[in-house]
Order: C-alpha cells, then structure tokens, then sequence
C-alpha cells in the first residue's frame, strides 16, 4: 500500500500513556527480527517519525499507519488501546498535553516539556 520515501502518519504512545498520530516517512519494508519464529511475516513498514525516533508497523491497517492527508482527522489523542498490538513499536514522543515538538532552527525536531 505504501513506498519508500511516503510520507505517512502512525499511531504511537507518548508520555503518559496517550496514543497520538506522529508524521513520519517509509524507510523500509518487510522488517524482521532474527529471533522471530520462520512463519511471522515481518513488519510491513519501517517508519521515520519526523521526530527522528523509528518505528516498525507491526501491521498494514489504518488504525495504525495512514497517508500523512489523512492527518487531519486525528488529531485528538486517544487513551484508548489499538487493536492489533501496540501499533508502531516505541515512540520516540510527541504530542499529548503536556510535552509539544518543536523544531530547532538547525531543522532538528525536539521534544519539550
């Protein structure tokens, strides 16, 4: 569904337990651990968040990962938990009421408390 080089959102858990959607880019596909059994498929996507933190889309389903324009119609964090697993593996921040990114004038983006 998606390609090298998308630009893509998916839904991450940031500090305090509030699941977010974070921007990001596809920076592989098929992700696998050696230690997984023969018959796991693999993670369909490795993403980038603009944060610079990576993530594995354990799943290609819209509940985890979407096109970047579908943005917009996520943007109220949810404490609830997605289903299948915890989404796009551990995130790297972002979003929630208490912390907000920012990018540095070097063109780094950070996270502030």
């Amino acid at each position: 569904r998606f390609l090298e080089g998308q630009r893509v959102v998916c839904r991450v858990e940031a500090p305090g337990g509030v699941r977010v959607w974070e921007e990001g880019v596809i920076i592989g596909m098929w992700y696998r651990e050696a230690c997984w059994p023969p018959q796991h498929p693999g993670a369909p996507y490795e993403v980038r968040l603009d944060l610079g933190t990576r993530v594995y889309a354990v799943v290609d389903d819209d509940r985890i990962i979407r096109a970047e324009a579908s943005r917009s119609a996520l943007s109220r964090p949810t404490s609830a938990a997605p289903t299948p697993a915890a989404a796009a593996g551990p995130a790297g921040g972002g979003g929630g009421k208490r912390f907000r990114k920012q990018q540095s004038p070097a063109g780094v983006w950070e996270l502030l408390d």
